[in-house]
C-alpha cells in the first residue's frame, strides 16, 4: 500500500516540477554511507556473509551480501542508532552497536572467527562499537544529541552550540543576539543553515529567514543533531561562505518518548548592571526599573502510531520576556540635563514561539517524511543607548517550513531522495511611534529607515541520487535542484522626514 502510495508522491511531485524553474545546488546530504571490509582472523576475503543493519529506534532493516574482496556498502542510512549483525555459515556470527551521525560516511569491519556447523542454534558475539568518524574530505564536527540536551544553553538557542567546533568562535551575547561565527567573517550573511537537508536561505538580504540571532528559530529537543561544515566544504552545499549548518530532526520511535518543562525569572532574581547602580545611588528615592520576568516552556513527544509503519515526533517551545532596555543620552556642557527626561530603562518585551512536527512511514524500499517547522517572533527591539525610546521598532516575524521527501532504497548500493520544499517567511518591523527622525549629536529620535515589510516564498523541487560502484569502492553522488523564489518587500526611507 505504502509503495502505490509513494509511486503516486512521486507522480505528484514530478508534474509539480513543470511549474518551477531555474536550477540551482542540490540537497544537502540528509543520510549516511556505511561501508567496511569482512575477513577471517587470518585475513583472507569473506565472500557472500549477509550483512544487516538494523535501525533500533523504527526497526527499519537493510541488508547487504559481501563482494569478492569482502567488501560491502550500504547507502541512505538515515541518522540514528543501529545494530548491524553480520552472518555467514562455517563463521561465529557477530553485532555491533553503533551511532550514525548526520553527513557521515561510516566504516565498520569485521574480522570472523571460523566456527563448527550445528543444526542447534548460532552462537552471536554481541559488542557495542565506540562513536567513530572516519577521515573527511571536508573540516565538519558533529553536535549530537547528548550536547545538545545536557550542555547549559541560558537562551535555548540551539545555534549557539556550534561555538564548541574547533574553528568556531562566538562573542558575549547581548540580550541574547548573538551567535557564532568562523573565519574573519562574523557577518550573518555569510553562512546557512539546513534542516533536514531543507535551505533556509533569505534572498532578500542574506541572512537566514526568521534572523536566528533574536531567538532560537527551533525548539531545542526537536533538533536531533546537526554538523558544523567549515569552508571548504562539499558542493552539495551553497550560499555559505563563512560556515554551513546541517541539522536533522527528531525522528518517531517505537517507543514514547516525552517531556515537559518550564523555567521562570523574575526581577528577584536579577541583578542590576552597572548603569542601574550608578542610577540607583544617584537618586534612590526616585530610582525604578521595569518589571522583569522570563518564562521558557514546552513540550515533546514521540512514538509510533502504527509500530514499524508510522511515526511521529512533535515539539514545541515558547519563551516570553519581559526585560528592559537602557537609553543614555549624551550630557552636553552648555546644558548637561537637557535629555535626563528621556534616560532610563524602558520595557522591551520579546515573544518567541517554535515549533516542529514529523511524520514518518515506513514501507518497504520507501521512506516517507513529512516535516513543518514554524516560528512565530514579536519584540519591541532597536533603540537604547543614544536612541530614545521612540527610536525603536516592533519586530514581528513568521516562519513556516513544510517538506515532503521520499527516500527510495531498493538495494543497498542504490539511495534516492525526491523533496519537495516550500518555505515561507513573514517579516515586519515597524516604527515604535512613527513621526519625523530628529538625529542630534546626543541622542536620537524616531527611526527613518523603517517600516520593512518584507513576504518570500521559495518552493524547491529537488531530487538527489547515491550509487556506489566497483564493488563498494567508490560512491558517485548526484542530484538537480529547481526552484522558484519569490519576494516582496517595502522599505520607504524617510517617508516622515529627517533632520
Amino acid at each position: 500500500m505504502l509503495s502505490a502510495l509513494a509511486r503516486r508522491v512521486w507522480a505528484a511531485l514530478l508534474a509539480v516540477s513543470g511549474l518551477l524553474g531555474g536550477a540551482t545546488g542540490v540537497l544537502a546530504q540528509n543520510t549516511i554511507s556505511l561501508h567496511g571490509r569482512v575477513t577471517a582472523t587470518d585475513g583472507k576475503p569473506l565472500v557472500a556473509a549477509q550483512v544487516a543493519v538494523l535501525n533500533r529506534e523504527t526497526r527499519q532493516q537493510r541488508s547487504a551480501i559481501t563482494s569478492a574482496e569482502g567488501t560491502y556498502t550500504i547507502v541512505g542510512l538515515p541518522p540514528g542508532a543501529y545494530r548491524v549483525r553480520l552472518v555467514l555459515l562455517g563463521y561465529r556470527a557477530e553485532e555491533r552497536d553503533i551511532e550514525l551521525l548526520v553527513g557521515q560516511t561510516a566504516s565498520l569491519d569485521f574480522a570472523l572467527q571460523e566456527a563448527a556447523v550445528t543444526v542447534e542454534g548460532v552462537e552471536v558475539t554481541h559488542q557495542r562499537e565506540p562513536a567513530f568518524e572516519v577521515q573527511r574530505r571536508d573540516v565538519s564536527t558533529p553536535v549530537v544529541s547528548a550536547e545538545i540536551l545536557n550542555l547549559p544553553l541560558n537562551t535555548r538557542n540551539t545555534i549557539n552550540l556550534a561555538a564548541i567546533v574547533p574553528g568556531m568562535k562566538t562573542f558575549a551575547p547581548t540580550a541574547g543576539r548573538s551567535l557564532p561565527a568562523a573565519g574573519p567573517l562574523p557577518d550573518l550573511r555569510f553562512w546557512n543553515f539546513y534542516l533536514d537537508g531543507a535551505e533556509w536561505k533569505s534572498f532578500f538580504n542574506g541572512n537566514l529567514v526568521g534572523i536566528p540571532q533574536t531567538g532560537s528559530p527551533l525548539p531545542q529537543e526537536a533538533m536531533r543533531e546537526f554538523r558544523v561544515h567549515l569552508n571548504p566544504y562539499d558542493a552539495q552545499y551553497t550560499r555559505g561562505a563563512s560556515f554551513v549548518i546541517s541539522a536533522v530532526t527528531q525522528r518517531g520511535t517505537d517507543e514514547f518518548q516525552g517531556s515537559v518543562f518550564g523555567y521562570g525569572q523574575s526581577n528577584a532574581l536579577k541583578a542590576l548592571d552597572l548603569i542601574q547602580r550608578e542610577r540607583r545611588t544617584a537618586n534612590p528615592a526616585t530610582f525604578a526599573i521595569p518589571d522583569y520576568t522570563r518564562a521558557q516552556f514546552g513540550f515533546n513527544l514521540r512514538g509510533p502510531i502504527r509500530r514499524e509503519k508510522l511515526f511521529f515526533a512533535a515539539s514545541y517551545e515558547g519563551q516570553s520576556i519581559d526585560d528592559g532596555i537602557t537609553v543614555v543620552p549624551g550630557r552636553p556642557a552648555y546644558q548637561p540635563a537637557i535629555w535626563d527626561a528621556f534616560a532610563g530603562t524602558f520595557k522591551a518585551p520579546t515573544k518567541n514561539h517554535t515549533g516542529v512536527v514529523r511524520l514518518t512511514a515506513l514501507g518497504g524500499a520507501h521512506a516517507l517524511d513529512l516535516v513543518w517547522a514554524g516560528r512565530y517572533y514579536n519584540s519591541e527591539t532597536n533603540f537604547g543607548g543614544t536612541g530614545a525610546r521612540n527610536s525603536g521598532i516592533n519586530a514581528k516575524y513568521w516562519v513556516h517550513s513544510l517538506q515532503l521527501r521520499d527516500t527510495y532504497t531498493p538495494s543497498s548500493a542504490i539511495a534516492n531522495e525526491l523533496s519537495l520544499n516550500v518555505l515561507y517567511w513573514s517579516h515586519n518591523e515597524s516604527p515604535l511611534e512613527p513621526g519625523v527622525t530628529k538625529v542630534y549629536p546626543s541622542i536620537t529620535f524616531g527611526t527613518n529607515t523603517f517600516p520593512l515589510v518584507l513576504k518570500e516564498t521559495s518552493v524547491r523541487l529537488i531530487d538527489r541520487a547515491t550509487y556506489t560502484l566497483g564493488e563498494g569502492r567508490h560512491i558517485a553522488t548526484g542530484g538537480v535542484e529547481l526552484a522558484r523564489v519569490r519576494t516582496n518587500s517595502w522599505q520607504p526611507s524617510n517617508v516622515d522626514g529627517f533632520f
